[in-house]
């Protein structure tokens, strides 16, 4: 297969995270010493499955995406508690996690992050307004050379209200739904539980039983400027 050129490399990869498998060959796994245990309370008794386990400062098994320039992620303490650090200043990077999830047997999951800064005034629905100060990516990924992957995508956003959802401007098989808005609560840590399965289904109308990876990236390349956050640990679960 030929490479695909740059412009719609960039495209897929931006909007979707695709070739995750092979960065693991590429050298670009991340590690970092892990504490005992990461800190984490669910709400939920039976399976749990342990995707970030940040607050252990432990990146095992997540690797680097790179787009423009490179975002900064490092541990930092805030509150007493240990987060992932991201901060980029006009750059676009990501983490991503290729594993296997069933949501049939953990569709919940739960996460926090912290809202640190970002650019107000920007046009989600075009591409130069496609940046965000915290996101995570849900990926399933579809077709030959997984080209009709799609991916849900929950954002902070500083313009659109908590709830609403579009499609990425990049690319229709992504999602976007906002779970925060505004910098009302800047500098706190916001913790959600949600139901992946049932926001699948919200979104694309389609009952996903399996995601193939899960990504976190922060990012101020397309509109310049800083964004900058906070990430928690990634937790599925049983209801």
């Amino acid at each position: 297969m030929k490479p695909l050129p740059g412009s719609l490399r960039n495209l897929l990869m931006r909007s979707t995270f695709q070739s995750l498998a092979a960065l693991a060959g590429l050298g670009l796994l991340l590690a970092a010493p892990a504490k005992a245990e990461p800190d984490v309370a669910l709400a939920a008794t039976g399976p749990v499955r342990i995707v970030g386990a940040f607050s252990a400062s432990n990146l095992d098994g997540w690797a680097v995406e790179r787009f423009a320039g490179e975002t900064a992620y490092d541990f930092q303490t805030l509150a007493g508690r240990t987060l992932l650090r991201a901060r980029a200043e006009g750059t676009a990077s990501g983490l991503v996690r290729n594993l296997d999830i069933d949501l049939v047997e953990t569709p919940v999951v739960e996460f926090s992050w912290v809202l640190g800064e970002g650019r107000a005034g920007l046009d989600r629905h075009d591409r130069a307004g496609d940046d965000y100060p915290l996101r995570i990516y849900f990926v399933v990924k579809r077709g030959l050379f997984d080209l009709d992957t799609i991916a849900l995508q929950y954002v902070w956003s500083l313009g659109a209200a908590a709830g609403e959802s579009w499609t990425n401007p990049f690319a229709d098989g992504v999602k976007h739904l906002a779970l925060d808005s505004g910098r009302e609560q800047a500098g706190r840590l916001v913790t959600h539980r949600r139901n992946l399965r049932d926001d699948f289904r919200a979104l694309f109308g389609e009952d996903i039983t399996r995601i193939d990876a899960v990504a976190i990236m922060t990012d101020a390349d397309n509109a310049g400027g800083v964004s900058a956050g906070w990430y928690g640990d990634i937790v599925f679960a049983a209801e």
